[in-house]
């Protein structure tokens, strides 16, 4: 950074104040006698020395140093008995303090000003750009502005940034650890929005900060006109209509909320989801959601409560008794009553039998209820289940029921509760009594006249209980797609056609519009009124296709061996034909190979097989599993057919090994032979195939103690008879858990935690669990894997009910995406049987990963230095790739010293997702010539593949 010497033109005068010609400054380190150069510019650039000359009049031009303190020396040029101490020369000492450009200030006045820059991409400030504004617009895609170092821009640096576009977010990163105010980022998300930040010398702080990303409420005059209105007011606001706009509303669309500004004119208002809009027409508002507006129409005709009860009663004429109890056991308390203004659709009612009904399995239901009893010690009443064993009982009632006077009523005992049926169950009103002490044992009549009610139960549908609708909230996100229905019974079938075609000798019955053609003449009749008429003579149309071949003629009438035993058509032994024709088959070989398309055939070295070009049907040929490739030519493009190299490696996975064809070779990886292993690198042999994402391994330490290598376990309490159960122990990578070797991690009641504090963040995927080998009632049946960044609030990563376990057992649970945090913990609510829960042992596992990988080939001997070579790769995608970019094949005929880039192309993509790569041609004559022919495979972007097999061939 620049400064100016403060001094305002410096002069340099004698004893007397006469001014001193060529008298000179020189400038100096502060507390040095070491020169420091300075300049004549404000850009460091021009004139730079380590002192300066004064003029005739004694004045000096302006002097621009480096930002720093220095010691300033002035003497009276003569250079002459100067020794530059600051005991005989004048001294002065300059502190700079920031940019400041002299010869840029106007003679009458000084203008303060704030640069600013506008960029709709990435932006990185430098130090030319300190103190300057930033606009930025977004709209295209989300743009980062990258701030400088704080400790480099200095404290009290200011940049102001400025989210100006309609749409997307502005990003502020800092660099180097930084951090705005202790985060290290800062968003715009609103246009609009807008933050000045300042430089303490260390970090960024926020000094002023504009950020609309509140939900705004408007006054809308109208939404329903096409254009704008005579004579609108300024500032009124309008929607625009689903509809099509003219005049100067034409450039606006649906849903967009303009306001009125005068002489300017109409302009759109910027909203967000939640802004609201008053719709002064139509007297309610309504509220944005993202995609439209949705009206609150609710709030000016709200919907009423239908609250549904059922209410059933046991009757009894006057003065008649409640009639004797059952003693010990549950019975039914005889209801006979509905109340007729029951509104409950979902439920029916016996009156014979007093049996209740509920139709609908999903809803709740609120239960009340009372019976009368007289003369016991205890009673209970209930609703029980005459389908299942659910039941809902009161308390017992304990001496509360004793020996009544006769006039005075029978004690009541009461139910309460509430009740979830399943569709279509069954439920009667019971009660359980200890004794019974006759007829008036379930209620002692009245006097009054009116019928005697012994029992009441009522039943309020709990779906029912709600206030009238509120005002519609706002719209949440789309939810996901929904299963497929079941498909559709088939439809009816059409009616018949008015017209039949009858083509035969004889005259058809028919109906009118019928058409028939008689054989022996080709002329054609249409029935009309009854009648056969002719209409033409001939209606031959073009020739149609060539229909497939008929079965083979007849045994010709020789005596060769097709007409004797041997005949393939009539022979008892077709086995002992085929061999006699040449055409021996393994036994096992029973079905017709189209293309490429080989499922589980089994063919042995000898066997042959007919194989039909698909590009060309009338080339039929028998081969055997080891001479495929004598079907064409070697590495050309003039060769066979892709298929049938494809079938090569499906023939070679039936050998089992790699298989040597005509001039190349065909490898389905059943095992790593024919492969360099040791040349290869970053690839994993798995059964039948090289893959190159690495799974998910155990990233928790051998604990030896609860703290190993800055990670700490702890754990709710452990068994109190001995410390060897410590928590730790979960991870002391002992499975066999003999007595000590294992965790209790409570002997309380759940829930019980094992927590583990890695000090920093650390990625899981997963976890592990081993059950022990005694103390099987202790292993977790219900538990949550979960996770926090501050040991206080934590997050369920993964839940669990229902676990069993056999002994030493161990189960693997993945969460559904990675995790980052530095506490995690089991916390487990159920175990099998006791109170505490055990454990052998647990692993905690990172996320998987992918290598680039390089696979080469052992190299194979050709005849003579081959020219050109063909490539056919098979390859299952685990990411997407771009093949000769993330997946390479390559060809070397100088045993790997050197190597040709194939361009390959997918000819073959099978269900299960593998897709056959080829590349024909490869012009390997560049090489240095070689005999010891290799492929390669590479891959790049840390894409991960499944690589099944390969072929290569060479001419």
């Amino acid at each position: 950074m620049t400064a100016h010497f403060t001094l305002l033109r410096p002069q340099a005068l004698d004893n007397s104040g006469d001014p001193i010609s060529g008298a000179k400054l020189y400038f100096f380190d502060e507390g040095t006698t070491d020169p420091r150069t300075v300049y004549s510019d404000y850009g460091l650039t021009t004139g730079g020395a380590t002192f300066k000359v004064a003029d005739a009049n004694g004045f000096f031009d302006p002097i621009y140093p480096p930002v720093g303190n220095y010691d300033v020396l002035m003497t009276d040029g003569s250079d002459v008995g100067n020794d530059y101490t600051r005991e005989t020369t004048i001294r002065a000492k300059v502190t700079t303090q920031g940019p400041v450009d002299l010869t840029t200030f106007q003679t009458n006045t000084a203008k303060s000003e704030t640069p600013a820059i506008t960029t709709a991409s990435d932006y990185t400030f430098v130090e030319a750009d300190r103190g300057k504004s930033i606009d930025v617009n977004p709209n295209s895609a989300t743009v980062t502005i990258t701030l400088e170092r704080a400790s480099v821009a200095g404290d009290g640096t200011e940049q102001t940034i400025k989210h100006i576009g309609a749409s997307n977010a502005v990003l502020i990163a800092t660099v180097g650890g930084e951090n705005i105010d202790g985060i290290e980022g800062y968003s715009l998300t609103r246009p609009g929005g807008s933050v000045t930040l300042r430089s303490n010398g260390a970090n960024w702080k926020v000094k002023i900060e504009a950020l609309p990303n509140t939900a705004m409420r408007h006054v809308v005059t109208e939404r329903t006109l096409v254009s704008p209105p005579a004579s609108p007011d300024a500032g009124s606001m309008y929607i625009m209509p689903d509809a099509t706009l003219t005049g100067l509303w034409s450039s606006f669309s649906t849903g967009d909320l303009i306001v009125y500004l005068g002489t300017a004119g109409y302009q759109i208002v910027s909203k967000i989801i939640g802004d609201s809009a008053y719709l002064v027409e139509e007297g309610y508002e309504t509220v944005w959601n993202g995609t439209d507006w949705v009206d609150n129409s609710n709030t000016i005709a709200p919907q009423a409560s239908n609250l549904k009860t059922a209410n059933f009663q046991f009757r009894r004429p006057h003065n008649v008794a409640g009639g004797s109890a059952t003693e010990d056991a549950w019975a039914s308390a005889n209801l006979n009553y509905e109340h007729p203004d029951n509104n409950i659709d979902e439920i029916s009612f016996d009156e014979t039998t007093g049996y209740i009904t509920f139709a609908d399995g999903e809803k709740e239901y609120k239960i009340e209820g009372s019976q009368f009893h007289t003369y016991s010690s205890v009673v209970r009443i209930g609703l029980k289940s005459t389908t299942t064993s659910k039941i809902l009982e009161s308390i017992n009632v304990d001496n509360n029921t004793v020996l009544i006077s006769p006039g005075t009523i029978s004690n009541q005992v009461s139910l309460s509760g509430f009740l979830r049926p399943d569709a279509g169950e069954v439920f009667e009103f019971v009660y359980y009594r200890r004794e019974n002490n006759g007829i008036y044992s379930l209620g002692r009549p009245l006097s009054n006249g009116d019928d005697e009610i012994y029992g009441n139960l009522t039943i309020t549908d709990l779906a029912s209980l709600q206030g009238p609708q509120g005002v519609p909230g706002q719209q949440g996100a789309a939810g996901a797609d929904g299963q497929d229905g079941t498909p559709g019974a088939d439809g009816a079938d059409g009616s018949d056609g008015v017209t039949n075609f009858y083509s035969q000798e004889a005259e058809p019955a028919g109906n009118d519009g019928d058409v028939w053609v008689k054989s022996s003449t080709g002329v054609v009749y249409i029935k009309a009124s009854g009648v056969w008429g002719i209409t033409a003579t001939d209606l031959t149309g073009p020739q149609g296709i060539q229909g497939i071949q008929g079965p083979a003629g007849a045994d010709g009438a020789g005596a060769g061996d097709l007409i004797s035993t041997n005949n393939l058509n009539d022979i008892d032994n077709a086995s002992t034909a085929r061999t006699n024709l040449g055409l021996e088959i393994g036994t096992d070989v029973q079905e017709e190979i189209s293309g490429a398309s080989l499922t589980s055939v089994t063919v042995a070295s000898t066997d042959k097989v007919l194989v039909q070009d698909a590009s060309d049907s009338s080339n039929l040929k028998t081969v055997t599993a080891q001479s495929i490739a004598d079907l064409g030519g070697g590495g050309g493009g003039d060769g066979i057919s892709s298929d049938l190299l494809a079938l090569a490696i499906r023939l070679a996975d039936l050998e089992g090994d790699a298989l040597g064809i005509t001039d190349g070779i065909a490898d389905p990886f059943d095992d790593e032979s024919d492969i360099d292993t040791g040349s290869s690198s970053g690839q994993t042999f798995m059964t039948d195939k090289y893959v190159n994402n690495l799974p998910a391994s155990n990233v928790m330490p051998t604990m030896t103690s609860g703290t190993t290598s800055g990670v700490t376990v702890s754990q709710t309490s452990y068994h109190a008879s001995a410390s060897g159960y410590l928590g730790w122990r979960a991870f002391d990578g002992i499975e066999a858990d003999a007595t000590i070797n294992k965790a209790w991690l409570s002997n309380g009641a759940a829930p019980q935690q094992l927590s583990i504090d890695f000090g920093s963040a650390q990625e899981i995927s997963g976890y592990k669990i081993q059950a022990t080998t005694e103390h099987l009632t202790a292993s977790p049946t219900a538990f949550t894997f979960e996770g926090s960044t501050d040991n206080s609030t934590w997050i369920v990563l993964d839940t669990q009910t229902s676990q069993s376990w056999t002994a030493l057992e161990e189960k693997s649970y993945t969460l559904s995406s990675t995790a980052n945090y530095r506490y995690y913990r089991l916390n487990t609510s159920a175990v099998q049987g006791a109170s505490k829960v055990a454990i052998s042992e647990m692993e905690l596992l990172g996320a998987a990963s992918a290598t680039n990988m390089t696979v080469i080939s052992d190299p194979f001997t050709a005849d003579s230095a081959p020219s050109s070579a063909r490539l056919m790769f098979f390859v299952k995608p685990v990411d997407s790739i771009t093949i000769n970019t993330d997946v390479v094949g390559a060809v070397s005929r100088d045993n790997g010293t050197t190597y040709t880039n194939a361009t390959l192309v997918e000819v073959i993509e099978y269900s299960d997702g593998t897709k056959v790569y080829e590349a024909e041609n490869i012009d390997i004559s560049g090489q240095p010539s070689g005999t010891s022919m290799r492929w390669k495979l590479t891959t790049a972007n840390l894409k991960s593949i499944e690589f099944t097999a390969a072929l290569l061939q060479w001419s």
